[in-house]
């Protein structure tokens, strides 16, 4: 039998924990190579996406052993990924001179940041949350600059760090084991909001500025993070990924709605900016309660599995 096929279902088995994988993977391993033809390389569509299915199902009803608190920390958990690898991504950007990144010429306090930043993302995911907290609280503690930009900018980079460190002092507080997620997630996470940083300005379909200042709500920054973790939670039977995508877009929406009221107090007509507010609210509106959805929908089925 190809030993190629053999790799290939491994590779699709690491979806399922692996705690889970220790004790079932050969079982599982030696079924799908009983079941494949002769000659086959490469694992059939069905089967492939029934694997993926069935680990991130087995995630979730592992998971809930632990209570609902634990599901609840570990949601948050993602969405403080989720909100550091977006203020890494604005990091990066505001430290571009010129449209050029050149760490070299960045200031101190700007180097640190940066790097505060991208060791918080690596220490959260590899279950090290007292290392990502101390990370955030040095940032917000002045060690580091924060990302800068206008008002409505600096109000989302203060909000968005306030919620990663409320988030990891809840998880912090719990007590509960440590619970490492793979390795190469934290890097894929640092390594894909530098790469963001870097061409975001280049990037079309941004939905741009809100009331005159920058605010991270982007088809890529918010829309599709938001959109592909809720398809995870429901089609996973997994409330996290949709805790996390609710408290994520919940952020961005905040922001909006205060730069709305911040120009209304200082006196400044909003309709008359000609900018499309209202789209830019009801699309953040639109997203959290799709998260919201599918974060309860899923953690209904879970808990029927559960009981």
């Amino acid at each position: 039998m190809s030993s190629a096929l053999e790799r290939r279902y491994r590779f699709l088995l690491s979806a399922y924990p692996d705690a889970y994988r220790d004790t079932h993977e050969e079982e599982i391993l030696a079924t799908l190579m009983d079941g494949a033809a002769p000659g086959q390389m490469n694992p059939t569509a069905r089967k492939s996406i029934g694997l993926i299915v069935g680990g991130l199902r087995t995630r979730g009803r592992l998971a809930v052993e632990e209570g609902w608190a634990a599901l609840w920390a570990d949601g948050l958990r993602l969405a403080a990924i989720l909100l550091l690898a977006s203020l890494l991504s604005d990091s990066i950007r505001a430290l571009m001179p010129m449209g050029r990144f050149v760490f070299m010429a960045m200031s101190p306090r700007d180097q640190v940041a940066a790097v505060l930043l991208a060791v918080s993302i690596v220490a959260v995911v590899a279950g090290a949350t007292r290392v990502g907290l101390t990370a955030v609280v040095l940032v917000l503690a002045g060690f580091g600059a924060m990302p800068y930009g206008g008002p409505s900018a600096s109000s989302y980079h203060r909000l968005a760090a306030l919620v990663v460190a409320g988030s990891l002092i809840w998880y912090s507080l719990r007590g509960s084991k440590r619970r490492p997620w793979p390795t190469w997630l934290g890097a894929a996470v640092v390594s894909i909001a530098v790469l963001y940083g870097l061409s975001a300005d280049e990037m079309p379909w941004g939905l741009g500025l809100v009331l005159g200042h920058r605010v991270p709500l982007s088809i890529y920054e918010l829309v599709l993070p938001v959109a592909l973790l809720s398809a995870i939670a429901l089609v996973g039977n997994d409330p996290r990924p949709g805790i996390a995508a609710a408290v994520y877009a919940l952020v961005h929406l905040a922001v909006t709605v205060l730069g709305a009221v911040l120009s209304v107090t200082h006196g400044v007509n909003v309709a008359s900016l000609g900018h499309p507010f209202v789209p830019i609210l009801l699309l953040g509106l639109g997203l959290t309660a799709a998260a919201a959805f599918a974060g309860t929908v899923s953690g209904r089925r879970l808990a029927s599995e559960h009981l």
